[in-house]
């Protein structure tokens, strides 16, 4: 049995777990396969054509969505989708392709919710960073349509007024729990058995079980990213000092010279 698949008789993978459940392990293992996967890392590299085609996809009908959705991942040559944006979308996904194998990636709540804080929610609580948005979403830049395209579809689309906060403020990690919780009874509830993986950490056999392809006999990927995201963070609020310190000099400059006059 071949390792990778005939792309014309393969089965659309569809991720249905939220982004810091194993998605970038799971994109990386679907990759070896031979199933090119879309994920957020993706979405990135894709720029502002890819935000925009999603903040598009929220105000479409249904039936449109599915077929934009479709064409989308086709003329790409994506054969599978996972982490956010793609997640979001995972029932439309499941329509545009019947048949799809819908993977369950999962984590213990709690640690997902403090992964999330301080990772890819750490721009939302971050005051430096919050002027670096800021600037980029003003000028429309293409680091700016990404982030609005992140508020749009992961902040509010999918977790609404709830805020990531580690003290305090109960209510609001009571909400996104309840909200983790019901998107995983939703695809288990929803997708047929025969349809489903769920996910667990580092094993090959369910994935390639459901697909019929054998297994390699590379250990599966098992990605920590959480340092590539401190790094990103630390350069972008490094940008922001030394842009706030330029603006500070500027503006001391221009008084000194009115000072003199």
């Amino acid at each position: 049995m071949e390792t990778v698949f005939d792309a014309s008789k393969a089965p659309f993978v569809v991720g249905a777990g939220f982004g810091r459940t194993g998605t970038m392990s799971l994109k990386l293992a679907l990759d070896k396969l031979g199933m090119r996967c879309y994920h957020m890392a993706e979405c990135m590299k894709g720029g502002k054509n890819h935000d925009d085609f999603f903040m598009k996809l929220v105000t479409l009908p249904s039936r449109e969505r599915v077929e934009r959705l479709r064409e989308f991942m086709n003329t790409n040559g994506f054969l599978a989708a996972v982490d956010f944006p793609a997640c979001a979308f995972w029932r439309t996904l499941c329509f545009a392709f019947p048949g799809a194998v819908v993977c369950l990636t999962r984590r213990d709540f709690d640690k997902w919710f403090e992964s999330v804080y301080h990772t890819i929610n750490r721009p939302q609580h971050d005051p430096e960073i919050r002027v670096y948005r800021s600037f980029h979403k003003m000028l429309n830049t293409r680091v700016g349509s990404h982030i609005r395209m992140v508020e749009l579809i992961v902040w509010d689309g999918t977790f609404g007024a709830a805020k990531f906060r580690l003290k305090g403020h109960e209510e609001d990690r009571e909400r996104i729990r309840q909200i983790f919780d019901a998107n995983t009874k939703a695809v288990q509830n929803e997708v047929p058995d025969a349809c489903l993986v769920d996910m667990p950490p580092g094993k090959w056999a369910p994935l390639v079980s459901v697909l019929g392809v054998s297994a390699p006999k590379d250990a599966f990927p098992h990605v920590n990213d959480t340092k590539e995201f401190q790094r990103y963070f630390f350069t972008a609020r490094s940008y922001v000092r030394i842009a706030m310190a330029m603006v500070v000099g500027g503006f001391v400059r221009v008084f000194q010279g009115r000072r003199r006059k």
